[in-house]
């Protein structure tokens, strides 16, 4: 069974590349006869299975024949799906990514005690946990917020925005979980100690740390930063920048009302700032101009939207 599965999700990978790809008539002539010849192999080795020591049953015939027969019709199935959307092809190498990494975990797990995998399996998950815990300043909206010069705390975030943007910053999972299920099937396969002798323990525990670095930079850092520069330069440009993960910054000019403090760089009446929502009494603000940082007390000032190129 789990052979007929791997040969099915093959086949509907094949289809969904050659869909989402467009491929054409030369394409699919090279394609279809290897998908049909695997379908057919598929086949005969799943009826073989059960009579090695039997002898070649007498449907083998018929199940090739299917087989050859059923992985193109198959695979044609998968290529309209995916040639209607584009985005089947990632969805459907994440969720074999998933299948294969919890049959990878599944079999590192299966009769061991937690004694037995606590020393290793604790320090491969760390990075899940360090990205979980907004203390340590690794979510979306720190890198973000420190495009500006700016703290987490400075900008008030909703609570439901918090979710959705350290869940995203859980990619890191990815690769401790992709090193554990690799672990996983080099137990199974009887692996742990090759290349002269060095662990293939550690060697993926070093895989994982990677991964997770790569990852980390890639999806969590280069985004933010991404986003703070495009919101910078949309406020150079007179425009109101866009919300990034519940953070919603307006372009607006100061005016003090009597006697008006701040703390950080001194605020300049003739220039615009970004200020971020805050739920406290101080607004945190961002100078457009010289790209400094200040805060001010609410209060004090009159803030209003403004998309002019001065104040």
């Amino acid at each position: 069974m789990p052979l007929l599965v791997c040969g099915v999700v093959a086949v509907l990978l094949v289809g969904l590349a050659l869909g989402s790809l467009h491929a054409g008539p030369a394409l699919w002539a090279a394609a279809l006869p290897l998908v049909a010849a695997a379908g057919a192999l598929l086949a005969a080795v799943l009826v073989h299975t059960p009579h090695w020591t039997a002898g070649p049953p007498s449907g083998t015939p018929a199940a090739c024949a299917a087989g050859a027969l059923g992985a193109p019709a198959l695979a044609g199935l998968a290529a309209l799906a995916g040639a209607s959307s584009a985005r089947l092809w990632p969805t459907a190498l994440a969720a074999v990514g998933v299948l294969l990494c919890g049959n990878g975990l599944r079999l590192l797990l299966r009769g061991l005690t937690w004694q037995a995998t606590a020393a290793w399996l604790v320090p491969a998950l760390l990075p899940i946990v360090l990205v979980g815990l907004p203390g340590f300043g690794f979510s979306l909206h720190a890198f973000y917020l420190d495009g500006f010069g700016l703290n987490r705390e400075d900008a008030q975030i909703p609570a439901l925005w918090q979710v959705i943007a350290d869940a995203k910053a859980l990619v890191v999972v990815a690769g401790p979980l992709v090193a554990v299920s690799l672990l996983g099937y080099a137990r199974h396969l009887h692996a742990f100690r090759t290349l002269g002798g060095v662990s293939v323990a550690a060697l993926l525990l070093l895989v994982a740390f990677a991964g997770a670095v790569v990852l980390y930079q890639t999806q969590v850092i280069a985004p933010a930063a991404h986003a703070a520069g495009t919101a910078r330069q949309q406020a150079r440009a007179g425009r109101q920048p866009a919300p990034y993960f519940g953070i919603a910054p307006r372009r607006v000019c100061l005016r003090p009302v009597g006697e008006a403090g701040w703390d950080g760089a001194a605020p300049v009446a003739e220039h615009p700032y970004l200020v971020f929502p805050a739920a406290g009494d101080w607004a945190a603000l961002w100078d457009v101009r010289t790209g400094e940082t200040v805060n001010v007390k609410r209060e004090q000032y009159r803030i209003s939207d403004s998309t002019a190129p001065g104040c």
